[in-house]
């Protein structure tokens, strides 16, 4: 009678264990996938919400809000939504010049965001003489690149 109950406990909480993995893991499913890079020098980029909800990972799934790119080294990133978002989500794609040139700071700001599935609405600002480009990436997202 002992060995019947374990095995149900064992049973039901191997149920609850896969359901929240499988929940977890189609929450944290990117909506689309961009690659930051660099054409010229070292850059301190940082990814920002402004409306909505909404988080970034890397490639191997963990968050990612702040990190650096050069011309050897690009970074890739996917914007997860939230369940609840309805596509009037906007967020910030920041990046600055770490190495500046006679105390005058580059920086790259692209507001990002969608008037609709598949419809990108994307602002950039550039700042002191900064390169700030952006293209798209078919049935991907969009890959950004600054010098």
């Amino acid at each position: 009678m002992r060995m019947r109950k374990k095995s149900k406990l064992l049973i039901g909480l191997s149920a609850l264990m896969i359901t929240m993995t499988s929940t977890s893991a189609i929450a944290d499913t990117p909506h689309t996938w961009h690659v930051v890079n660099s054409n010229k020098g070292n850059w301190d980029a940082r990814l920002q919400m402004i409306s909505e909800g909404g988080h970034f990972v890397a490639h191997d799934g963990s968050l990612l809000s702040e990190f650096t790119v050069s011309p050897l080294k690009s970074q890739e990133y996917g914007f997860v939504l939230d369940a609840s978002d309805d596509f009037n989500v906007a967020y910030t794609l920041t990046l600055t010049q770490k190495d500046p040139q006679q105390f005058s700071l580059k920086a790259c700001v692209f507001v990002i965001t969608a008037t609709g599935p598949g419809k990108p609405d994307i602002r950039v600002a550039s700042y002191n003489g900064a390169e700030c480009i952006w293209k798209d990436v078919p049935g991907r997202g969009k890959d950004f690149f600054v010098a």
